[in-house]
């Protein structure tokens, strides 16, 4: 539900098509799973997986425009 709510959320705020519903769905899992909880106190799934940090910097806001 919170991934679905999540995609819903970013194609509602940005006013896109559906067409970009995979898109938002891949955006929000790629990010709650890197600040999302999990059943572990103070650890994220990535941290869990991973057993390090994830890093945030290359995060962008989801539907701004992109210069190539």
């Amino acid at each position: 539900r919170t991934i679905v709510e999540s995609a819903r959320t970013m194609i509602h705020s940005k006013r896109m098509d559906k067409k970009f519903w995979a898109e938002a769905v891949n955006s929000a899992v790629h990010v709650l799973n890197r600040t999302g909880t999990s059943t572990v106190p103070n650890k994220t799934p990535y941290e869990l997986w991973y057993n390090k940090r994830a890093k945030m910097d290359h995060l962008r806001i989801f539907g701004s425009e992109v210069f190539v």
